[in-house]
């Protein structure tokens, strides 16, 4: 083995390493990363606790939606900790705090519960943003906001929103800010704080989670709130993980006017899981079904960090919600579209008027990529239908002399 020296770089020449009469020169600085690199092995297919994620930069870059990841009042967990115009909440957390104590145990004893999990729950968060926090502060933090978010679900599901002394917006914003993704709460401190579970369905709504005959709830822990709101939304079962997005039939996107016109006719489901779209064609005509959904100040925020979870690295790869952004954004083209469905009692608008509410898809739906086998069943009924000459002529009489009564 020859060993040189090239502009203060040490070179291994090895015997053997060549291909025909060429001899390859292995570096010491290569052969390091080498090394490095296996040493890595043992990382592969290793399971780490998921953690608590920022948002992906390549979404706060889109400048019209970056507003939707900042929290408006208040601040939960270490992200956005300390901000001066997040202060004035502060003082609610403690008297939250304080009120949710009341309730069944002590402040002393809680706090002691939740400085036992330190070391697990710290584990959620990336050490570069917790380091500077000592375990003592670190845990008061996680005592009050834990307390904070249980006390004011407790006041809005028993409707004592007196309790909360807060004003009516503040209450509202509150909402929004608890399920932004950088401003969650490993669920692993509400848990110990209280039996949770038993706010699960009133948080979420009726349906609530959806279960198998062999899980019980209590088995169930979701990683914080915003998965929560993702499994109460979406059927898990609905969608298959990944996939190749070069494969499978190709359906060109046709607008919510496009496909009445193709005798499509738009049904309100009864089910509000964004999962539920159902296709069902008849003779001359068809059905297609969507669930209800309410479109308010806090869907831009909710949707976009219901997206940006998806994102990140260790996430279930199903895209669900992604995928039916991506749908309804097909869909909804302009004020007509967004017309269409609201007189379908699909879209429920409390936003504005029908073109902001197209608008405010366009800018949710920006640069998505959604799951390729997501509602592919419905997608190629709904290109069969709109490729059937004989349902395209009859779409185009009934359009044609029975569209006034078609509304």
């Amino acid at each position: 083995m020859d060993t040189q020296s090239s502009k203060g770089t040490m070179v291994i020449r090895e015997e053997g390493t060549s291909i025909g009469d060429e001899i390859f020169e292995i570096r010491e600085n290569e052969r390091q990363w080498i090394h490095s690199l296996e040493k890595r092995r043992g990382d592969i297919g290793s399971l780490h606790k998921p953690k608590i994620q920022k948002v992906a930069k390549k979404f706060r870059e889109i400048e019209s939606n970056v507003r939707c990841y900042e929290p408006l009042v208040v601040s939960i967990g270490p992200f956005h900790h300390g901000k001066p115009e997040l202060q004035l909440m502060e003082k609610h957390k403690e008297l939250l705090a304080l009120q949710f104590a009341d309730q069944d145990i002590s402040i002393d004893e809680l706090y002691k519960k939740v400085k036992n999990i330190m070391p697990s729950v710290r584990e959620c968060y990336d050490d570069e943003l917790i380091k500077k926090y000592s375990h003592e502060e670190f845990a008061q933090m996680m005592l009050l906001d834990g307390c904070f978010i249980l006390q004011y679900f407790h006041c809005i599901v028993t409707g004592n929103y007196k309790e909360l002394k807060m004003k009516s917006h503040d209450i509202a914003f509150i909402r929004r800010d608890l399920f932004l993704l950088e401003n969650q709460l490993p669920f692993e401190v509400l848990q110990v704080l209280m039996n949770f579970m038993s706010f699960l369905g009133k948080i979420c709504g009726e349906e609530g989670p959806p279960f198998t005959k062999q899980e019980s709830m209590k088995n169930w822990l979701p990683a914080h709130l915003l998965e929560l709101l993702k499994t109460h939304l979406i059927d898990p079962n609905a969608f298959s993980e990944g996939g190749c997005y070069l494969r499978g039939e190709w359906c060109p996107y046709r607008s919510a006017m496009e496909l009445r016109r193709a005798g499509i006719c738009f049904m309100p489901g009864k089910s509000r899981r964004l999962s539920d779209i159902k296709f069902a064609s008849f003779h001359c005509s068809a059905h297609l079904t969507l669930p209800r959904i309410t479109i308010d100040d806090s869907t831009k925020a909710e949707f976009l960090n219901l997206v940006a979870y998806e994102a990140c690295p260790d996430t279930p790869d199903d895209f669900a919600i992604t995928s039916y952004i991506c749908f309804m954004r097909s869909l909804i083209d302009n004020a007509e579209d967004v017309k269409e469905l609201r007189s379908k009692d699909i879209l429920l608008n409390f936003f504005g008027t029908d073109e902001e509410v197209a608008n405010l898809f366009k800018e949710i739906a920006l640069n998505l990529v959604p799951n390729p086998h997501a509602f592919v069943d419905v997608k190629y009924k709904i290109q069969k239908q709109c490729s059937s000459r004989r349902k395209a002529w009859f779409a185009e009489l009934k359009n044609t002399h029975f569209a006034s009564n078609d509304r």
